[in-house]
């Protein structure tokens, strides 16, 4: 059904766009960028309170403790970690690029933001290494969220004309490779 609608969308010059997913996370996220081609994604809310934390994705990003009515704290809710590999560094105006992958169980998406600077997200089911190929030669920062305890920011790495861009997604999760 995804595949018919961006078919459709594109044969009338239209964009598809996905403006309320309840439920969705990083996975859901690929295949709407993938599949349906959207040009714009939110998945429900930003702020719940008090929350109704039920641990579907049920659109909380970000989600307020009440134990303290009268100083309220924020805190990101698990699914926010993941889907926030894709939009910390990839802004309005950036534009979807193909990009491809030998191994079946890891799902990449590209993208050339409105600057030039390209992004690369990897969604894998496992701990792995992953070689980016066609990258411009330049400076890149990688982040990662996984299962794995805490965050993996391992710094930044240059890359020569040609080069090939290793990093490592620490556990299950998604990884991002992100232009300097």
């Amino acid at each position: 059904m995804l595949q018919r609608l961006a078919r459709r969308a594109d044969s009338l010059g239209f964009r598809t766009t996905m403006n309320e997913r309840i439920g969705a996370d990083h996975d859901t996220l690929h295949q709407d960028l993938t599949v349906g081609r959207v040009s714009s994604w939110q998945q429900f809310a930003v702020v719940f309170c008090p929350p109704p934390d039920r641990g579907d994705g049920g659109g909380i990003y970000v989600r307020f403790t009440t134990e303290d009515t009268l100083h309220p704290t924020a805190r990101l809710t698990p699914i926010a970690g993941y889907l926030r590999q894709y939009f910390r560094h990839v802004p309005l105006g950036a534009t979807r690029v193909e990009a491809q992958s030998n191994d079946t169980r890891l799902l990449v998406t590209a993208f050339r933001n409105p600057d030039g600077r390209m992004v690369v997200v990897a969604n894998g089911d496992r701990q792995r290494d992953v070689d980016i190929v066609g990258l411009p030669a330049g400076r890149y920062g990688i982040s990662s969220t996984t299962t794995a305890p805490g965050d993996s920011t391992p710094g930044d790495t240059t890359i020569a004309a040609g080069g090939i861009l290793r990093a490592r997604l620490p556990g299950p999760g998604v990884l991002t490779v992100f232009g300097q």
